[in-house]
């Protein structure tokens, strides 16, 4: 039943090693309470009398071997394990996720949250050899893989009409993760293809938030304010309220977050981070942009080398063309979220017969 996904790190820097498994796990306690609450899993019970629940789970690994002073400090009992840089550095992507899920559930509810970011259940330590340890922790299976693997398929189906509708689906709801993104004031360093996941249904969830950055929350709420306001005025003027408010939310899509995101793919960079290592909402559309427009432009040459796949090469010129325009070097041009989506459902539209 397990089987290796992802491996990543581990080399001869001294980099933790990270895998990603498909496995069959048993959890308790909380961990089990959040999969019943979520409505996976089929509850059991332990020999010992534990309620439990046993499903399948995507199981991220962080190995790691202690550095010798972190070993003395461990020898000697001179520090709680949770304080060593070696286990907090492993821990990273947990913390980030407490914090970018809880700012999303503080802003949009919890239903929100749980539909735009996938679901984590649990985690534990473990001692796996001489001063080597392992944080396991234990997420919702979204079992059509990455976005990336899933907009490839999607254009190999036989049915193309169908294909081409379930291509543009999904970048239409990678869109509105942009949009849950932008109204909480998180901003996702390494937001790409490959770190959105896609469910049974073709739902899109956010994954891997390691290295996310906050809007300050006082500047947030200060946001949300003036835009409320200005939807309030637009309506008593006989003007378009949810434009009025747009327009305030596209001009704090340019504020920086306070906090920088620490961790980005480089191919993928928008300037304002390569430059001055900082990034805003506004960021997000050259990172999507990016990234999708490096996998339509080596789908480009296949598609038009395939006999009867012109019409794919067609759509996906379209998009590339999306995709570039997204990827403007100063952030101030970038087209906020509203055009973006407007140009995708005109896309939609042309291609629906």
């Amino acid at each position: 039943m397990e089987r290796r996904v992802h491996t990543a790190g581990g080399g001869a820097n001294g980099d933790p090693l990270r895998t990603v498994d498909y496995a069959l796990v048993t959890l308790t306690g909380f961990a089990a309470l959040m999969a019943l609450t979520n409505g996976v899993g089929t509850p059991c019970v332990l020999p010992d009398g534990r309620p439990a629940v046993q499903m399948l789970s995507a199981v991220k690994t962080v190995t790691a071997t202690l550095p010798p002073i972190e070993q003395q400090l461990v020898q000697y009992g001179s520090t709680d394990l949770e304080l060593l840089p070696t286990l907090k550095q492993m821990a990273q992507e947990l913390g980030a996720y407490t914090r970018t899920t809880q700012r999303a559930t503080d802003v949009h509810g919890a239903d929100v949250a749980r539909r735009s970011f996938l679901q984590m259940y649990g985690w534990e330590l473990a001692c796996t050899g001489p001063d080597t340890y392992a944080l396991r922790s234990f997420w919702e299976w979204q079992s059509n893989g990455s976005l990336l693997k899933y907009l490839v398929r999607c254009l190999d189906q036989s049915n193309f009409p169908l294909g081409r509708a379930c291509f543009v689906a999904a970048l239409q709801e990678a869109l509105q993760l942009l949009h849950v993104l932008s109204r909480a004031g998180i901003v996702l360093g390494d937001l790409k293809l490959e770190n959105m996941l896609v469910d049974e249904h073709g739902h899109v969830k956010l994954s891997d938030v390691d290295g996310a950055g906050l809007l300050d929350a006082s500047l947030l709420y200060a946001t949300q304010a003036v835009a409320q306001q200005a939807a309030v005025q637009a309506a008593a003027a006989c003007l378009d309220p949810c434009a009025a408010a747009a327009a305030v939310w596209s001009a704090a899509d340019r504020l920086f977050a306070e906090e920088a995101p620490y961790m980005v793919t480089d191919a993928y960079m928008p300037l304002e981070m390569s430059a001055y290592g900082v990034m805003c909402a506004a960021s997000h559309q050259h990172l999507l942009g990016a990234s999708l427009g490096q996998l339509l432009g080596a789908l480009q040459p296949l598609l038009l080398a395939a006999p009867g796949r012109e019409v794919c090469w067609a759509l996906v010129t379209e998009l590339r063309v999306l995709a570039t325009g997204m990827q403007t070097p100063a952030h101030t041009d970038r087209p906020d979220l509203p055009c973006v989506w407007a140009q995708l459902e005109g896309i939609r539209a042309r291609w629906a017969v």
